[in-house]
């Protein structure tokens, strides 16, 4: 029989403040086992025994038989028999741990209640009184209970839309939930709960004086698991029910613990905000690894060998100098006219494969020509400019000197009017054979180290984008009209 306000015992001391703190105190407050404690007339002293179900005078009010004085149960000193212990006399406040009493489901369903509405009397007489693991057996039963929920609608969903269970598909998947949803629930449970009681009584212990130790504080925080039930609701329940649990275990460590509520709230909030500031820094960390990485997407990026580049070098002769237009390569047997339809965009959706070539002939049309329509088709685009264009590509390699050109020297890249926002990169083919990519808004500044790299080596610079011939009427002499155009 503690002061609620302090902790102090008081049994044999008349009603009124407390001794050690001042509140006022009655004994109407507390729950004891009936006939174990005796209460005295203020009077004479008369002792009577507590007869109701929460072992109080009956009635209440009455007229003392030893002196005839009036008497109120309310101002009657509570006395502890001999060689009894407070704990063997008081009934618990706290529902979980007098389940002996009340039965097992009556006390988890009333203080499941109670840890939503009444937190701090489910703590009040922890101090001294059960043990953690009934504390445990209470939350895991919580756990249990949102877990057989959650399996009850999944059930529900696959009889409802899946027409039923079915052995290696709905059954199985509903196997692997409630396996995911009992692993998860077990961590938080013996390992995060146990965790946060650590950081809460540590804050306790830093900032003052306490009740308890660190037991004292777990079973509040377990305690405190009641609210996540609501974790059930579709949503917004998880981020409902933490909010609500955190609540409650500040409020169950300051009545568990007889602290000041600034402090108890201090104490439940260390570990939530600390976790907060982890994920906060780890989706940080994420954000700041992707930036990097797509930066270095946006940079040059080496994609692999390039089926066109590997064919050019194997045709590069004495004089370092390659075939000079692809078409060259088409041999109908190791290389086929359909390597040039490249990038492979062009070819996979379908950008540009109507486009016109002379002989009323279409890129979509080299698939199946034969090496003699190509040889035509080759003869029909003989020109002897530095750069041409085909099939997507824009060509530089004639008058690159392959045996001595440096690995970086960009021989062909894919033109620019095939980039937009869901194909962002522009790929070109080095004098190596590799295949790079290169992000559009990175492409200018690699315009002008190719530049500078061919100034260098007395090539003509690379044609911009303004610089290249806008139709197809440039490209093939009037081969095609202005409407089916593309601008390289």
């Amino acid at each position: 029989m503690r002061c609620r306000g302090c902790g102090y015992e008081l049994f044999d001391i008349e009603p009124g403040p407390c001794p050690e703190c001042g509140r006022e105190f009655s004994p109407l407050e507390f729950r004891f086992k009936p006939r174990r404690v005796g209460f005295l007339c203020p009077a004479c002293g008369h002792g009577y025994q507590g007869l109701d179900v929460d072992g109080l005078p009956h009635p209440k009010q009455f007229v003392c038989k030893e002196c005839g004085a009036q008497v109120d149960a309310a101002h009657m000193i509570v006395t502890l028999p001999e060689g009894a212990r407070a704990d063997d006399v008081m009934v618990l406040e706290s529902p979980w741990e007098g389940r002996k009493e009340i039965g097992v489901v009556k006390a988890f369903w009333r203080t499941l209640g109670w840890s939503f509405v009444r937190p701090e009397a489910v703590t009040r007489d922890l101090e001294k009184q059960g043990r953690v693991t009934d504390a445990f057996r209470f939350a895991t039963r919580v756990y249990a209970l949102v877990i057989l929920v959650y399996a009850g609608f999944i059930g529900a969903v696959s009889l409802i839309f899946a027409g039923g269970f079915t052995i290696g598909g709905s059954l199985t998947g509903l196997g692997m939930a409630i396996l995911m949803m009992l692993l998860v629930s077990g961590v938080f449970i013996f390992v995060w709960i146990p965790l946060w009681a650590l950081a809460a009584h540590g804050v306790l212990k830093i900032t003052g004086e306490k009740r308890g130790g660190y037991g004292l504080t777990l079973r509040a925080l377990l305690y405190a698991q009641g609210p996540t039930i609501v974790g059930v609701l579709p949503y917004c329940g998880h981020f409902i029910g933490g909010v609500w649990s955190t609540i409650s275990a500040a409020m169950m460590i300051k009545a568990a613990q007889r602290v000041h509520g600034g402090r108890a709230t201090m104490a439940a909030l260390v570990m939530p905000l600390a976790s907060i500031g982890a994920v906060v820094v780890f989706y940080g960390w994420l954000l700041y690894i992707a930036g990097a990485q797509f930066g270095n997407l946006s940079m040059a990026t080496r994609v692999g060998p390039s089926p066109i580049g590997m064919a050019l070098l194997e045709r590069v002769g004495d004089d370092g100098s390659t075939v000079d237009h692809v078409l060259d390569l088409v041999d109908g047997r190791a290389n086929r006219a359909q390597m040039l339809i490249w990038p492979q965009r062009v070819y996979i959706q379908g950008a540009g494969m109507d486009l016109p070539l002379p002989e009323n002939r279409t890129i979509q049309d080299l698939r199946d020509m034969d090496v003699e329509e190509i040889r035509a088709l080759r003869e029909a685009l003989a020109n002897n400019d530095d750069f041409y264009s085909f099939c997507g590509m824009i060509y530089a390699h004639r008058r690159v000197d392959f045996n001595a050109a440096p690995a970086d020297l960009i021989i062909a890249y894919s033109s620019p009017a095939f980039v937009d926002a869901t194909y962002p990169w522009i790929m070109a083919i080095k004098a190596d054979g590799s295949n790079w990519s290169y992000y559009e808004t990175d492409w200018i500044d690699e315009l002008r180290n190719q530049d500078a790299l061919r100034e260098e080596l007395g090539l003509p610079m690379l044609p911009w984008e303004s610089d290249l011939p806008p139709t197809l009427e440039d490209l093939f002499g009037g081969a095609a009209s202005e409407d089916n155009a593309p601008p390289f």
